[in-house]
């Protein structure tokens, strides 16, 4: 098929295009004025070298879309009639509520464009043209009156809406309950809220049971009257969705944290602490996001996909060994990180290694104190209730603060 091309836009300001001829796609970035806002550090590294990609678009773009295989790329995949629609055209669908600022908008009529994949006849009667990242089931909702709307144009979401998971019990609930722990020692957390699917209108049809619960958790990348830019991790690095375990470490993670925004390092070692306590053993590169709320100097984002993972040992056999999604200087298995990965990781991150133990010691401490009152006022599943109450009395790094208080 001959070239088309898309511009990307922060808000309405014009920032570059994205290509595709072929299966090929490219994207040049053209914003050099010397105000212009960030749309990622890896352009701000090098603004002149032209992305490409074979078969899907740029990594920086890939990473907004559902990952392939995930039930929102399906349904998409069914209101395109495409069962397997490219990378270009995905993204060209749901352009107008990516996350962050960034949009995409095709410069032809989408009418216009060839298919790109293999047709499917199943278009689905709904369009929800909105993209969140990742594999779990999530929408972008609009909270009206007592209940949660699916916008068709997915323009007016404000909370992202996470739906049950068929492989693991109850997690909207341990997701609930983990981030609510996180906020009780301090973690900036979102605004969250367990709902009934009864709540919820205009998702598409058997997706969500009629008695399960969903967590909603308010977007911080939507303000009342504007959008603000975000990117993640991967992002920043320019690495593939399926790259978001490689290459990567906590060290690293907190030395690109210390220079982009050393205001925000006491809350990343902070939310650390909390992942080995809690087990959440999937804090890869796709759950670590920076916001921009002035468009230009970055800042971490509230906490997000907080769920003790450890907890579905018993459902998967690869929790079973407590790893971690990276190492903690070392240490990448959960049960075995004390003080000491924290003091070597400072080190190696050109931390203040007291300060970085003061932070944890004050994040375990807390977390251990505030426990009995989560399980109290949080709907914490009996099995979640029980695998942590264990997990606290034998934690090194629980039994390393409390011999050092």
């Amino acid at each position: 098929m001959s070239e088309r091309t898309a511009g990307v836009f922060l808000g309405e300001r014009r920032v570059g295009t994205l290509g595709y001829a072929h299966g090929n796609t490219w994207f040049d970035y053209e914003d050099f004025a010397p105000d212009h806002p960030v749309l990622g550090q890896a352009f701000e590294a090098d603004p002149s070298f032209r992305r490409t990609a074979s078969g899907s678009v740029p990594e920086w773009f890939a990473n907004l879309l559902p990952e392939r295989g995930s039930g929102l790329r399906r349904i998409i995949g069914r209101e395109l009639g495409i069962e397997h629609p490219h990378d270009f055209q995905v993204i060209c669908r749901i352009g107008d509520d990516l996350a962050g600022a960034v949009r995409v908008r095709p410069d032809a009529d989408l009418g216009e464009f060839s298919v790109f994949g293999e047709e499917s006849d199943c278009a689905h009667d709904h369009p929800v043209r909105f993209s969140l990242a990742g594999v779990q089931a999530k929408f972008s909702m609009r909270w009206e009156g007592k209940g949660l709307v699916l916008p068709m144009t997915g323009e007016g979401g404000d909370w992202i809406v996470k739906l049950a998971d068929a492989r693991f019990p109850d997690v909207p609930r341990n997701e609930f309950a983990m981030l609510t722990w996180a906020a009780s020692a301090g973690v900036e957390v979102p605004d969250i809220r367990l709902v009934a699917t009864t709540e919820l209108r205009g998702l598409p049809e058997g997706l969500a049971g009629s008695e399960e619960s969903v967590l909603a958790v308010r977007r911080f990348d939507r303000a009342q009257d504007h959008r603000i830019h975000q990117e993640d991790l991967a992002q920043v690095r320019e690495v593939s969705v399926d790259a978001k375990y490689d290459r990567a470490s906590y060290s690293g993670i907190a030395r690109v944290i210390n220079a982009l925004c050393p205001q925000d390092i006491d809350e990343y070692i902070r939310r650390l602490a909390a992942i080995v306590v809690m087990g959440n053993l999937d804090a890869h590169l796709k759950n670590w996001t920076l916001r921009y709320p002035d468009g230009r100097s970055a800042r971490l984002s509230p906490a997000y996909d907080f769920v003790s993972v450890s907890s579905y040992a018993g459902h998967d056999a690869s929790f079973r060994d407590d790893r971690l999604a990276f190492a903690v200087n070392g240490g990448q298995t959960a049960r075995l990180v004390t003080l000491r990965h924290f003091h070597h990781l400072a080190d190696r991150a050109g931390l203040d290694p007291d300060r970085v133990r003061g932070v944890v010691r004050d994040t375990v401490r807390t977390m251990s104190d505030t426990w009995a009152e989560v399980k109290r006022e949080a709907p914490v599943p009996g099995f979640l209730a029980e695998h942590l109450d264990a997990r606290l009395a034998s934690l090194p790094l629980v039994t390393d603060v409390r011999l050092r208080t």
